[in-house]
């Protein structure tokens, strides 16, 4: 994934999570901790399903395990649109 497309990715998972959890775009950085945006799992599932609709995938839930911050959750999507 070149630097650009994973910038784009980034800002749209931003925007998403942004919408989801009523926080400021500006306020979500990579080692945001998803627990301090008040990251429940209804926010979690709302999230998911918005990613997979926007990019047609399908995220194994079991993994969502391993997310703590945005990057982890930036680099889950990525995984799968490689």
């Amino acid at each position: 994934m070149s630097e650009q497309n994973y910038e784009n990715l980034t800002e749209t998972i931003k925007q998403i999570v942004a919408r989801v959890t009523r926080m400021q775009v500006s306020k979500i950085s990579d080692d945001t901790n998803l627990e301090d945006l008040n990251f429940d799992s209804l926010a979690a599932a709302q999230v998911i399903a918005l990613i997979e609709k926007k990019y047609n995938i399908e995220i194994d839930e079991l993994q969502l395990f391993d997310v703590v911050t945005f990057k982890d959750a930036v680099e889950l999507v990525k995984s799968y649109l490689k």
